[in-house]
C-alpha cells in the first residue's frame, strides 16, 4: 500500500482494518447451498490485495424473514461465520479480544469479528443478549434503516414512515446493558433521535462503523458535522462507507477520491484520530436483496471500491489529500486498534 509499510518494527503487518462488512450474511447463504471453503474464493484474494488484517463481519437479517425468523437467521449466520473460518483457519481467525487480533496478525492470518448490524434477532428479551456475547459479539449496531423494538434507523431516501423516534424503554435498557457486558454500541443508521438518546442514556465510546458526512451528502443516514464532534469526544471510531448513494451527490463521480473527501471532512472535524473505513461492500451480496429492499435508496446501489484490492487507491487519494504517512496509518488500521485496545483488550 502506497506509503504504509509492509512490515513494522515488530515483524508484524501493519493494521489494515474494515469495521462493517455483510460477511456471515454471505456466508450463511452459500453455505446452504453446499459451498465450503467461502472465504479462501470468494474474499481472500481481495484481502491480501489490500492488505487487510481484520474485517469485523455484522449479522445482517434482511426484511423477508422479520420478525419471526430473525433469531433463527442471526444464528445461522454466526454457526456459518464460525464454521467456514474452521474451513479456511490457515488463513482466518475468529477474535472477540484486541489480544486476539494482534495474535493472529503474528499468526499471518486475517482476524475475524462479530457485530450486530440491528437488534431486531432479539426482538425485546434481553436475557438473550449473553447468549450472543459468548458467542462472540463484541458490537452492537442498535438498528437499520427500519423500525424495531429499541428505536427507528435513519431513513435511506423518501418515504412514508409516519413520525420517527428515539430510543425506547427496550432500547434505554438494551444500550445499558450493552455497556455492563463490554459490548460497544454502533450508531450507523440510528436516528439523530435515537443518538441523542445514546447520548444522553451512556457513557463511553461511541463508533458509527459504516457512516460519512452529512456535510458533503446530505442525507439522514450521514453523521451531521455535530455527530462527527461528540463520537470523537468520547474518543470514538467513524469507519467510512463506499456505497455510493452515501458517497457521492447524484451526477457526481463515484470513486475513491469521492470517499477520500469524506475521510478528509470528518478528519477536519474530530481529528484523524477517530476515523477509518467500514467500507460496507455490498456489490458481492446485492444479488440476494430482493427489490423492494433496494427501491428504498434513491438510486442504482453500487461500491465507490469494488473489493478490498481497490483499497491502494484510497490510500493514494488520501495521499494526494494531504494526509501523511503517519496519518495514513492512522486511518488504514491503527484507529481502530486503538479502540479495541482500549475497550476490548
Amino acid at each position: 500500500m502506497n506509503k504504509v509499510k509492509s512490515i513494522t518494527e515488530s515483524g508484524m503487518r501493519p493494521p489494515v482494518t474494515d469495521a462493517h462488512l455483510d460477511l456471515a450474511f454471505d456466508l450463511e447463504k452459500q453455505r446452504a447451498y453446499g459451498k465450503r471453503a467461502v472465504l479462501n474464493r470468494d474474499y481472500l484474494p481481495f484481502f491480501q490485495a489490500g492488505g487487510l488484517t481484520l474485517v469485523v463481519s455484522s449479522i445482517f437479517v434482511e426484511n423477508l424473514f422479520v420478525p419471526e425468523m430473525a433469531l433463527r437467521m442471526a444464528l445461522r449466520q454466526i454457526a456459518a461465520l464460525k464454521a467456514d473460518i474452521a474451513d479456511c483457519a490457515d488463513h482466518f481467525s475468529f477474535c472477540v479480544t484486541h489480544r486476539d487480533v494482534e495474535e493472529a496478525n503474528r499468526q499471518g492470518k486475517i482476524a475475524v469479528m462479530l457485530s450486530f448490524e440491528d437488534c431486531i434477532p432479539l426482538y425485546q428479551d434481553l436475557s438473550i443478549l449473553p447468549l450472543f456475547y459468548e458467542l462472540g459479539v463484541r458490537f452492537m449496531g442498535l438498528s437499520w434503516s427500519r423500525r424495531n423494538f429499541a428505536c427507528d434507523g435513519s431513513s435511506l431516501g423518501p418515504k412514508e414512515w409516519g413520525t420517527p423516534g428515539g430510543l425506547t424503554g427496550f432500547g434505554i435498557a438494551l444500550v445499558r446493558r450493552c455497556r455492563e457486558l463490554g459490548m460497544l454500541l454502533d450508531v450507523s443508521h440510528l436516528s439523530p433521535a435515537g443518538f441523542a438518546d445514546v447520548l444522553r442514556y451512556t457513557d463511553g465510546p461511541l463508533i458509527a462503523s459504516h457512516s460519512n458526512a452529512r456535510a458533503i451528502v446530505d442525507t439522514e443516514r450521514n453523521l451531521s458535522d455535530d455527530q462527527i464532534r461528540l463520537i470523537a469526544e468520547r474518543k470514538g471510531f467513524i469507519g467510512v462507507n463506499a456505497m455510493n448513494f452515501i458517497t457521492s451527490p447524484e451526477g457526481m463521480p463515484e470513486n475513491a477520491a469521492a470517499l477520500a473527501k469524506h475521510v478528509a471532512h470528518i478528519a477536519s472535524i474530530g481529528g484523524v484520530e477517530c476515523v477509518g473505513f467500514g467500507f460496507d461492500l455490498n456489490d458481492q451480496i446485492l444479488k440476494y436483496i430482493p427489490q423492494d429492499e433496494l427501491d428504498i435508496v434513491p438510486r442504482k446501489c453500487g461500491d465507490v471500491l469494488h473489493t478490498h484490492a481497490e483499497l491502494p487507491l484510497l490510500i493514494e487519494e488520501l495521499d494526494r489529500a494531504g494526509f501523511n504517512e503517519k496519518e495514513q496509518s492512522l486511518i488504514a488500521g491503527e484507529n481502530y486498534m486503538r479502540l479495541l485496545r482500549e475497550n476490548l483488550d
